[in-house]
């Protein structure tokens, strides 16, 4: 197949999902079919947008979630009501580091410990929606972070020597 007769839009050719005529020629102008704007959205949207776009790290790495408790179904005899107030545990990685772990609630707020590999100086600022806090990560590569508000968090850490990995936002 070669790359003009791939399925898929092209300019000029309308999308699976499109209504006859729509060649979808507006995607990506900024106008709607309507002739409005396309990007309209709610000021408390607007707000997010520009708090989280002011949150970001540059020229950081990006640790992916590579495994969650939450998506992992449980085992065993454990109440599911249980399971809402027992740790989660989540994994993230990116080339050359490892980020482990376990947040425990505690009503409307939660505890944060994790352990980062290899161990080495490092310092990690947790951030969420009210604050960002600094923790510093001992020799054996750990860390806590206490009475983290729940809601959206993510974390950077800092390396001497190596550009700041940022993990990707998480619920908590």
């Amino acid at each position: 197949m070669t790359r003009d007769d791939s399925p898929g839009p092209r300019p000029g050719r309308p999308l699976p999902d499109a209504r006859p005529g729509d060649t979808g020629a507006h995607r990506g102008s900024g106008t709607a079919p309507d002739g409005g704007s396309a990007y309209e959205m709610s000021p408390r949207m607007r707000a997010a947008a520009r708090a989280a776009y002011a949150m970001r790290v540059d020229p950081a790495v990006v640790a992916g979630v590579s495994a969650d408790s939450v998506e992992t179904p449980a085992t065993g005899i454990r109440a599911a009501a249980l399971l809402d107030e027992a740790p989660r545990y989540v994994t993230f990685h990116a080339e050359g580091v490892t980020i482990d772990l376990e947040i425990t609630p505690r009503a409307e707020r939660c505890d944060v410990v994790g352990r980062v590999a290899p161990p080495g100086p490092t310092t990690v600022q947790v951030r969420h929606l009210r604050a960002t806090t600094g923790h510093t990560v001992d020799a054996y590569g750990t860390f806590i972070a206490r009475d983290v508000p729940r809601g959206p968090i993510s974390l950077v850490l800092h390396r001497p020597e190596d550009p700041p990995v940022a993990t990707d936002w998480l619920s908590v």
